[in-house]
């Protein structure tokens, strides 16, 4: 009897679950929802007991269902696998590609990569998120995604993991105008109130292993921490203090604003190291690899923000 049972009907009961109701799964599937409710039917008579609960709000899956379900998705899995492997022996490069891009490289990068790659492989589909480093491995590592664009160094270890290098690039100190002339040693850096980005975020801890975390603001009565590099400039403007932002993101001022706001970090470990990654075992190597290509373009277009590494 189980060989009757369809990659259909466990890709709707997995969509069905995420989902929590037939009307939203059936809108994420774009099917009726008559369709989808007689396909887990189907399926719930082949497997001789009920997979859902559908009295519960939001749906969930029943104890059978709750055990059926990873072993539904271990063979979704596998379809997926074999599916990307077949693609990727092909001459061209095709099929879908999940990307997630932390928040301190996703503004700055994917404006000038994404339209480089849509019209050199106009066969991958590329879906792209915005997430942040601690979400963004995690979600590698469950197989939610393909590949992540992300900066060391991390907290997280990069255990079955493979690491594509791309590019160094130097961090900045932001601040009011002509607050400093020459370039920031790190004692007169924490001298000063440093906003930092919030939990989550590489570049934060990359900061606090810059500088010495008891000393950021120790003199200021203001705490505050975001998810976006541009708000910490703009509190920078209204409120004084340092926040630390990459070479990408400098390259965005003025050319008024980069000589009288920015400055430079005396110190080795005021750089980070731009990096693909992906799972040891993916099956879409031409399509990673076609990312990388173009991706390395934008250190091409734009020397000063980006310093390719021999490899």
């Amino acid at each position: 009897m189980i060989s009757s049972i369809t990659r259909t009907q466990l890709h709707y009961l997995d969509i069905l679950i995420q989902q929590g109701s037939f009307g939203r799964a059936a809108e994420h599937l774009s099917i009726s929802q008559p369709a989808l409710s007689m396909q887990i039917q189907r399926l719930e008579e082949l497997c001789g007991s009920a997979l859902v609960n559908r009295s519960s709000r939001p749906i969930q899956a029943t104890p059978f269902g709750s055990s059926f379900l990873p072993m539904a998705q271990s063979v979704l899995r596998r379809f997926g696998a074999m599916e990307d492997l077949i693609q990727d022996a092909q001459s061209t490069v095709s099929g879908p590609l999940r990307l997630a891009v932390i928040p301190t490289i996703a503004p700055y990068v994917l404006p000038a990569v994404l339209p480089h790659f849509n019209q050199a492989f106009p066969d991958v589909k590329l879906h792209v998120e915005e997430l942040p480093t601690e979400a963004l491995v995690h979600a590698l590592l469950q197989e939610h995604l393909d590949v992540g664009l992300i900066a060391l160094p991390i907290v997280q270890p990069l255990t079955h993991l493979k690491v594509h290098t791309l590019w160094d690039e130097a961090l900045w100190a932001y601040h009011p105008p002509e607050q400093f002339s020459d370039a920031i040693p790190l004692e007169t850096l924490e001298a000063w109130p440093t906003y930092l980005l919030a939990k989550g975020h590489c570049l934060r801890e990359h900061v606090l292993g810059l500088c010495d975390p008891n000393s950021l603001d120790q003199d200021s009565s203001l705490h505050y921490e975001s998810g976006s590099l541009e708000s910490l400039m703009r509190l920078v403007d209204v409120q004084g203090g340092i926040t630390i932002i990459p070479d990408m993101a400098r390259a965005y001022l003025s050319d008024d604003r980069r000589l009288r706001q920015t400055s430079a970090v005396l110190s080795p470990l005021a750089t980070r190291q731009i990096v693909l990654i992906s799972k040891n075992n993916s099956h879409k190597k031409k399509r990673i690899e076609s990312l990388k290509l173009s991706l390395m373009s934008y250190t091409s277009k734009n020397p000063p923000c980006a310093k390719p590494i021999p490899t």
